[in-house]
């Protein structure tokens, strides 16, 4: 998938996530006005999200962000800053409303995962999750996510498992052995598989020394 069919797969998620808060949001008010830390830990459905946010360490960004999920998950249970970047505009307009909303310090930009402008070495993690799949360049995401990050961080990929999450804008499926040997290409140490949700592959290594 190019840069602009990215986007616009995402503008369509984007769109139906916002709606589906709109008519649900009343269910989650009063939480949120009483107690928005816990509201924000159960809004989302799939413990994914949150097992992913565990696996995080030290300053972070999370490629591909879409709506800021798990940006703000990080945020809320390290008390830290953490980044999101995304090409669709409207993802990072609904995302720092949430988060804002959430009171947790998080910032998003709107740029080409690709070229996302960001100074070299400025994370201790990055994670790209749920989104390789929808690329026609892998290695370039995949370069520029390890660009960010600090000697001997972390780097996070999460996939769908191969034809757990059918989705006619995919354009590749992953088995454990295809990940692992496109991990394996980038200068990075021991490749960890972690059993976080039965329908996708969630990975993180060590890059640099």
């Amino acid at each position: 998938m190019s840069s602009n069919s990215y986007t616009a797969w995402n503008e369509k998620w984007t769109s139906r996530y916002k709606s589906g808060w709109i008519q649900n949001k009343g269910k989650y008010l009063l939480l949120r006005r009483l107690f928005p830390s816990l509201a924000l830990k159960i809004a989302p459905r799939k413990k994914y999200y949150r097992g992913v946010a565990r696996l995080i360490e030290g300053t972070f960004c999370d490629l591909g962000c879409g709506m800021g999920t798990v940006v703000g998950l990080y945020s809320l249970y390290s008390g830290k800053k953490s980044f999101g970047v995304d090409q669709s505009l409207s993802a990072m307009k609904l995302a720092t409303a949430e988060t804002r909303y959430f009171g947790v310090s998080c910032a998003f930009t709107a740029s080409s995962i690709y070229e996302t402008g960001i100074k070299s070495a400025s994370f201790d993690t990055a994670y790209m999750g749920q989104i390789l799949e929808h690329l026609d360049d892998e290695m370039g995401a995949l370069n520029e996510a390890v660009r960010l990050i600090r000697n001997g961080g972390k780097l996070i990929v999460s996939v769908p498992r191969e034809d757990r999450i059918p989705d006619p804008d995919h354009v590749r499926e992953y088995t454990e052995s295809s990940l692992n040997a496109l991990l394996e290409r980038l200068n990075v140490g021991k490749i960890s598989f972690h059993d976080i949700d039965p329908r996708r592959f969630v990975v993180s290594c060590r890059v640099g020394k």
